[in-house]
């Protein structure tokens, strides 16, 4: 297998840290709100409501279209756990081959 193009690397490395830091997020925002459902962090903070609310705003947008076909389990909500799939999915299989279909596309690879 041939390397990327230096432009697809870069766009490989740009993506793979945003998908990263949107899984970070996902991680961070559960532990937080398991924190806060056992009354260890108290949301009378104004930085805990800041994180929360940063967090929320990073994450509602990938958890929510699975909420609304994916029903809670015994009060658990997977919806998390089948983003964060996605996303890493997405990270380690179709992005490094949809960058080297691309490159074969583009008439590079041989």
């Amino acid at each position: 297998m041939c390397q990327l193009d230096p432009i697809l690397a870069f766009i490989q490395l740009v993506v793979s840290g945003v998908i990263t830091f949107l899984i970070i997020c996902m991680v961070v925002y559960a532990v937080v709100s398991w924190l806060t459902a056992f009354d260890i962090i108290r949301m009378t903070s104004p930085a805990a409501r800041q994180i929360t609310s940063f967090l929320d705003a990073i994450t509602r947008p990938m958890v929510a279209p699975i909420r609304r076909f994916l029903p809670t389990l015994g009060g658990v909500d997977l919806s998390f756990l089948v983003a964060f799939l996605v996303l890493e999915g997405v990270n380690r299989f179709l992005l490094p081959g949809g960058l080297y279909a691309l490159q074969k596309l583009m008439g590079g690879c041989g």
